[in-house]
């Protein structure tokens, strides 16, 4: 940046510099008062998008929309890359092998008493066994949301496993 010169930002729904009131996300990305209305803010990364440049009802921005998990064998490839990552930093998983599925959020939400207002991204099945005082956990599946870019697929996928 050249001394002396103001760094003006653009909108990022009509690509105008901006001089009056504006917000802005935690990328940088910044829309004005004017389209507040007319953007959308990713429910992956919170980065702002316009609207019109997006499917009805779109909620991610155009980045993670590329890389949106919506089918089992791309959501196992990931689940398999994310266990190997996490096995080469000592965290094996052992046992036999674990059920993966995709599920809406109303599900997700359902299997955790309905509270969290669609915002439980994935969830651990397991079995408990009781014998007097030890309790014995068996995991048998893990439940990831269906439609989480990859990033935050991996990040579930890794909560969930550890």
């Amino acid at each position: 940046m050249v001394e002396g010169l103001l760094a003006i930002p653009f909108c990022v729904v009509c690509r105008l510099p901006i001089f009056g009131r504006y917000l802005v996300d935690p990328w940088g990305t910044a829309v004005c008062a004017r389209h507040e209305r007319d953007s959308g803010q990713c429910d992956a990364c919170g980065r702002f998008f316009a609207r019109a440049a997006h499917a009805p009802g779109a909620v991610h921005c155009a980045g993670c929309a590329r890389t949106v998990v919506e089918r089992l064998p791309d959501a196992v490839r990931l689940f398999g890359e994310v266990s190997r990552w996490l096995g080469e930093r000592g965290l094996s998983i052992t046992g036999g092998r674990l059920r993966l599925e995709l599920a809406d959020g109303a599900a997700l939400d359902g299997s955790h008493g309905g509270t969290h207002a669609g915002r439980v991204l994935g969830t651990t099945r397991a079995r408990l066994t009781t014998m007097g005082a030890i309790t014995r956990v068996e995991v048998d599946g893990i439940v990831i949301a269906r439609g989480l870019p990859a990033s935050l697929f991996r990040g579930v996928a890794a909560h969930e496993l550890g």
